[in-house]
């Protein structure tokens, strides 16, 4: 059925672009513009077209860089283009055409000139599951936000506008939540207490804080600050207020980047913000980033630490505020003494870049890494299959990783694997082994990677649905792994296909861990 929708759904919107082709007015074709049907040309091959993209942009994928500068009015070529549907009402795809943008701005004027503009990677919330936009020819949203203050001012321009439009200001308040104005003196005058010489606010906000880390990266000195708003010993009521106002202006910013972001009330005391500003060397301040974390009650006197949101703007990514962040979290769960620590919903990326971390901090640690060194010798005097147990950690280990580290079973089942591999690496360079004993230790550590993997697969077994009948007229359904109580009993068998493919499926997982766990051995930068 869901095969059928998608073919019906492509076949609307080709005809739609033939109707917009035909049909649709607009700018002449240049090209800079999409081709005909409203579409930007993808490339279909790698390279394809690659002489005409700008700088650091990719083959087949839409330029995500600087911008030009937004239009004072409706400049038609500098919004999205549209296609009409059969009803010849324009429609955008604002998944497809950059339609919002967003810039960082400081000082008391929003000047062409400030701020790269950088393009969300999630436009559901404002303009709904289908992220189309109705009504408009050339329309460009931009979206100014102070550096610091986080206080947007937004600007819209189109070529054209039909009536019943989408009415974008409504969106952007009720959808997204955003609360802006669209005056630039406004703006100014929101922004004063945040902007030089003052930055009054911005003192008053961090006075409530506590600077928990610092560093220098590209973009100058980067501070965290730990802020809890919710607690009434976190500075005097005002400054309370002020970081709870600010942190409501950041949170949109969560919304338009982090797939499934959600709004948290920070007056809760269970509640930490870590806030990221960078400075430049011009003396110039920018919020670069924030993080939110929970303490979730654990019986009788603990607490369980969970990092739930993290995100570090465009113009600061790739810098090492990731890292800052997550080692800051992982300390403040030692802190807390935690019964442990994770990461919600982590992305591949996220949870790799943990995962990282948590393996130097564990290998820095004796216990671990003379556990590691024995292991991995251990592995390379055996010759054939490998139990995986043997290079397990043990349980003594796996305790001290949850008191001292603060990682639960699951994530230092992970984390071990990283310091197995970045053992198995310096044993491999120490010159003494043998080609036999380097591979045995390779293979040793293969094992514990499917072992752990193929775990996951142990308890999909065949099915077994059981009914239990009620009087004689009806019944209940319910799964479970014998059925030795049921009175009815239904075994619903597996082919031998589906047996194969989730084979495939647990060897390719375990193909995929291996080559990342070489990489990140031989090349362990973070």
């Amino acid at each position: 059925m869901e095969a059928m929708k998608d073919a019906l759904r492509e076949h609307l919107r080709t005809a739609f672009r033939a109707a917009a082709a035909a049909a649709a007015p607009g700018p002449s074709q240049d090209p800079a513009q999409p081709a005909p049907g409203g579409k930007r040309p993808r490339g279909a091959a790698a390279g394809e077209g690659a002489e005409n993209l700008p700088p650091g942009a990719e083959p087949g994928k839409r330029p995500r860089g600087p911008a030009a500068p937004a239009p004072a009015g409706g400049a038609a070529e500098a919004g999205a283009p549209a296609r009409a549907d059969e009803a010849g009402r324009y429609v955008i795809d604002a998944a497809e055409e950059p339609v919002v943008r967003v810039r960082l701005v400081g000082g008391a004027e929003a000047g062409a000139d400030e701020g790269a503009w950088f393009a969300p990677a999630f436009v559901h919330q404002i303009f709904g599951p289908e992220e189309l936009v109705r009504g408009y020819a050339g329309l460009r949203v931009d979206i100014s936000l102070h550096r610091l203050s986080c206080h947007a001012l937004v600007e819209i321009a189109y070529a054209e506008k039909q009536p019943g439009a989408d009415d974008i200001p409504a969106l952007l308040r009720d959808a997204l939540g955003l609360v802006f104005t669209e005056d630039r003196r406004e703006f100014a005058a929101l922004t004063a207490g945040w902007s030089p010489p003052s930055g009054a606010q911005l003192a008053e906000a961090l006075a409530a804080g506590t600077r928990v880390a610092t560093g220098a990266t590209a973009a100058g000195r980067c501070d965290l600050w730990r802020l809890v708003p919710g607690r009434a010993d976190a500075g005097t009521e005002a400054q309370r207020q002020a970081v709870l106002a600010w942190h409501n202006r950041m949170q949109h910013l969560a919304l338009l980047f982090i797939d499934g972001a959600r709004f948290i009330d920070a007056a809760d005391p269970r509640w930490e913000l870590l806030v990221c500003t960078c400075t430049a060397p011009d003396g110039s301040t920018s919020l670069a980033g924030y993080a939110t974390c929970f303490a979730f009650y654990q019986f009788p006197c603990s607490v369980r630490f969970r990092l739930s949101q993290l995100l570090v703007l465009p113009p600061f990514q790739r810098q090492g505020l990731g890292s800052m962040v997550l080692t800051a979290f992982r300390e403040r769960a030692v802190e807390l003494d935690a019964r442990d620590s994770g990461v919600e919903d982590p992305t591949a990326a996220l949870q790799r870049l943990r995962e990282l971390l948590d393996a130097k901090a564990v290998a820095a640690d004796g216990a671990f890494a003379a556990a590691a060194a024995a292991a991995v010798a251990a592995a390379a005097r055996v010759r054939g299959e490998q139990d995986p147990r043997a290079l397990g950690p043990g349980a003594a280990l796996a305790d001290r990783a949850r008191r001292v580290h603060k990682l639960n079973p699951l994530q230092f089942a992970k984390v071990w694997e990283w310091v197995l591999a970045f053992e198995v690496e310096r044993f491999k360079a120490s010159g003494s082994p043998k080609a036999l004993e380097r591979a045995a230790a390779e293979h040793g550590l293969e094992t514990l990677v499917k072992g752990r993997i193929g775990a996951r697969f142990e308890d999909k077994k065949t099915p077994v649905k059981c009914m239990h009948e009620l009087q004689g007229r009806d019944f209940f359904l319910w799964r479970r792994s014998n059925a030795h109580q049921s009175n009815i009993q239904i075994e619903m068998e597996l082919d031998e296909a589906a047996e194969e493919k989730r084979e495939e499926l647990m060897l390719d997982l375990v193909d995929q861990r291996l080559a990342e766990l070489a990489e990140g051995a031989r090349n362990p930068k973070v």
